[in-house]
Parts: C-alpha cells; structure tokens; sequence
C-alpha cells in the first residue's frame, strides 16, 4: 500500500492483511512496514529469503526489538539470506540500527549473504562500510553520493 494514511493507518491495515497469509509460505517480500516489531510474523515467516526494504527509515524499521522469548532472536526472518534496500533514509549518517541488526545476525550464526543498497542515500564512510563487509558475504552499494561500488 503506498497511500498516505493518517496515524498509522496503512500500515494497521497492510498489518491485517499479512495477518491471513499463511507466513510459513513467504519466500520474497517487499515491503516498506516495521515487520521487525512484530515478533510473531517474523518467526513465522522462516522461509524467507529475500527481503526488498522500499523508502524506509533506517532507525524505525532496524529499530531495536523487545524480545521476550531468549531464542527469539534466532528464530526472526531465519531464512533470510538476502537484502536490498531502497532510497533509505536516515537520522544524520548514522548507519548503526543496519550495522547492529547484521552484526547481531552474524554473531547468532545467522549471517546475511548479500546486502544490496539501491537508490540515492546518505554518504557511507569506510568504518560504515567496513562493519557491514565484516559481518555481510557480498556488499554492492548501487547509488550514493559517489555512485555505483562493490565491496566483497
């Protein structure tokens, strides 16, 4: 759904409709909702394995999650192997809610085998981009202030 909505209601409603569809089945998703904060979607999509972020902010959809359950955080998106965003926004230059979620991944031997930034974004420094090839297999930066670069 890409219409604007007042206080929140899209995304209540793009929510209820993810709600009818069987998660185990989800291979590839687009998306631009906080699909982080609802643990039980997350867990229940353990098939995915792409996942396309459009126009989303950094801070909001990375945003730390509350976590219950301690195996939890193993069991959230535990498919997902790829990810591409989209014209990211962010808080200033700050990378860390995307640098902390892929670390965080990887240190739970969960690792992301791609990540792939697309469109125009904020300028990513190379203790930025360093982090993310530490804990990422492949890392193509497809726009950005200094155009088109692949870091493996």
């Amino acid at each position: 759904m890409s219409a604007e909505q007042e206080n929140g209601e899209a995304d209540r409603l793009c929510f209820d409709l993810i709600a009818h569809i069987p998660r185990e089945q989800v291979a590839s998703l687009q998306t631009n909702l906080p699909i982080l904060r609802w643990e039980e979607l997350c867990v229940g999509m353990r098939n995915l394995t792409h996942l396309h972020l459009i126009d989303i902010n950094l801070p909001t959809w990375f945003a730390e999650l509350d976590v219950r359950r301690p195996h939890a955080q193993r069991e959230l998106l535990r498919g997902l192997n790829h990810i591409v965003i989209t014209r990211p926004t962010l808080n200033g230059y700050d990378w860390t809610p995307l640098t902390n979620f892929l670390s965080n991944r990887a240190a739970i031997g969960n690792r992301i085998s791609s990540l792939t930034l697309a469109g125009d974004h904020r300028f990513m420094d190379k203790e930025i981009v360093g982090s993310i090839k530490d804990v990422v297999d492949v890392f193509e930066d497809k726009g950005g202030d200094w155009g088109p670069h692949e870091y493996n």
